[in-house]
């Protein structure tokens, strides 16, 4: 344990802990069946929830758009023009008695997470603990994240621009970027170089153009890869440096490798919770087994077990199994029902219906409980338990490693700032 807090506050894998901080001394393990079993769970409900939505607005995203209160996207950035697996989606866990019940998913940038996730991944994979599995007879696995992402990257492309043979990829950042970020872009470059793609850092401000295409001085480029200078935000617009290179350019094409950004998908996973009973006695089920029940707030007839009963007597008389999320909330926080009282919960209902944003409604998940020990003050507490929401990741339908909040409030959908992160890797005796 003394071993993975020096791993974890090292110079090379993470910062020295200030006074007061808590370390998760071991990462949360999961046999590699129960993973993979519920992986394709998550990427059934993924493309069920693209198509129900494609379904739900007729594949118009301008109607998609307008119910959800968003700006219209600019043509050919339609979220829903992309296939299901396209990108990188977030699936928002948690595990209750052992089953994973999804609470959200979203599409859209995770450099920074990716870059977590491979820190954390390489400080556990090289810790006593990991030793002392290992030389058991374990064999012990972390998802090798920037790979996947690199291998999503490459298959953005190829849609791309199918015609070009080998492919030259720029990946674009600020015009002053920190050391740690080209760090990091190098070591995603050289993913990409490692499955056969010339690729390269390029700065704004670098950026030439020559016969209608995006050059470095070494050459010119096929694609331009740009999440990175979208201020870092899933539904940031384009930033000006970058409509003006796209203007002026017509043979490099510019994409965001994680895909167009699909909003308020606590939204669509609503929708698909309420038509679940339309795809068939299987998805049914699939649905029922590992989405809690999901509702937008309208003031509205509902069938919740069988029975049709008022949305809003529904969730008035059930407020501790609820939670409210989305936009049209106040200040737009989650809102824990048994966290408040009965007249503030009335009141946010009122404001959820008679707002312009869409608010949704989500039965409370309580993550099965977890015991890690911590490194806190110096000192090892062999004595933390906490519940263990997850976010897994999956790059162009592939796996690419997860996330584990240690969460001392145990509400999967309201994240709390002392919660610790973690990450989750599979174990086989």
């Amino acid at each position: 344990m003394r071993d993975l807090a020096e791993q974890l506050k090292s110079d090379g894998v993470g910062h020295p802990p200030g006074l007061g901080e808590i370390l998760p001394l071991r990462p949360l393990l999961m046999r590699r069946k129960h993973l993979t079993t519920h992986l394709g769970v998550g990427r059934k409900l993924i493309r069920l929830l693209v198509a129900n939505a494609q379904r739900y607005v007729a594949g118009d995203p301008g109607r998609l758009r307008a119910i959800l209160g968003q700006d219209l996207a600019p043509a050919g950035q339609s979220p829903l023009h992309d296939a299901w697996h396209t990108g990188t989606w977030h699936a928002n866990v948690a595990s209750h008695h052992g089953t994973w019940r999804f609470t959200s998913f979203e599409r859209g940038m995770i450099s920074p997470d990716i870059e977590g996730l491979t820190t954390l991944g390489l400080a556990y994979e090289r810790s006593a603990v990991s030793r002392v599995l290992r030389r058991d007879k374990a064999s012990l696995e972390r998802a090798n994240s920037r790979a996947v992402w690199a291998r999503s990257t490459l298959q953005a492309a190829r849609r791309a621009v199918p015609e070009v043979g080998p492919l030259r990829v720029g990946l674009l950042v600020a015009a002053a970027p920190s050391l740690e970020e080209q760090e990091e872009v190098e070591e995603e470059a050289a993913a990409l170089r490692r499955l056969g793609v010339e690729a390269a850092r390029l700065t704004v401000d670098e950026a030439d153009v020559r016969s209608g295409r995006i050059s470095d001085g070494f050459g010119t480029f096929d694609v331009m890869v740009y999440d990175r200078v979208a201020e870092g935000i899933a539904d940031a617009p384009v930033p000006r440096t970058v409509r003006e290179l796209q203007a002026a350019v017509s043979g490099t094409v510019f994409l965001r490798s994680h895909g167009t950004p699909i909003y308020s998908h606590d939204v669509l996973l609503a929708w698909l919770y309420e038509a679940r009973d339309g795809y068939g006695p299987r998805y049914s089920r699939l649905i029922h087994d590992h989405v809690p029940p999901t509702f937008v707030v309208e003031d509205r007839p509902v069938r919740f077990e069988g029975t049709r009963t008022s949305l809003l007597n529904h969730l008035e008389t059930r407020r501790d199994r609820y939670v409210l999320k989305g936009a049209g909330l106040h200040d737009g926080v989650t809102l824990v029902g048994r966290s408040v009282d009965e007249q503030q919960w009335r009141e946010a209902l009122e404001h959820a219906v008679g707002g312009h944003l869409a608010v949704v409604a989500q039965e409370l998940v309580e993550a099965d409980d977890v015991s890690v020990p911590v490194w806190s003050n110096g000192e090892v507490r062999s004595d933390g338990s906490f519940r263990a929401p997850t976010t897994a990741l999956y790059c162009g339908g592939d796996y690419a490693g997860a996330h584990v909040r240690l969460s001392s409030s145990g509400v999967a959908a309201a994240p709390d700032r002392t919660d610790l992160r973690s990450v989750l890797l599979t174990l086989d005796p």
